[in-house]
């Protein structure tokens, strides 16, 4: 038994059924195409929060490196504060030692002096210590 819709579905021309082959393939592309554009879209996204997260690390790492070489700096400038006090202690020091030991080699070469005028016109046996002088 042949029902109608039977006929009718017989009864469909090739055209008929070719249209409705291409708006389910173009749906298809559709669906396709969308889901190509979500991927990318997704990729995108997913790009730029790895090219994000990638300045963020590399930032950090400047900045860490960036406070050692402070550390290190600001250790080395004391060390060296350190050092130039020291020095300039040492250099105080020094220039004192030169100054006394000038004042006695300038006393010493009085003393000489002294000897050598009184030995010329005093008696040669007795010899005076011209640091006794009053």
């Amino acid at each position: 038994m042949v029902t109608e819709t039977d006929d009718k579905a017989r009864s469909r021309t090739r055209s008929e059924t070719d249209r409705d082959d291409k708006t389910y393939d173009s749906t298809t592309r559709m669906n396709a195409d969308t889901n190509v554009e979500e991927a990318l879209a997704t990729a995108s996204l997913a790009w730029a929060a790895n090219m994000n997260r990638t300045y963020d690390e590399f930032l950090e790492m400047s900045l860490i490196s960036a406070r050692r070489s402070q550390q290190h700096f600001d250790t080395l400038m004391s060390h060296a504060q350190q050092h130039h006090d020291a020095q300039q202690a040492l250099g105080v020091q020094y220039m004192q030692s030169c100054i006394d030991t000038a004042n006695l080699v300038n006393k010493q070469a009085v003393a000489h002096r002294d000897l050598a005028i009184h030995h010329e016109w005093g008696a040669h046996e007795q010899v005076d210590d011209p640091r006794d002088k009053k």
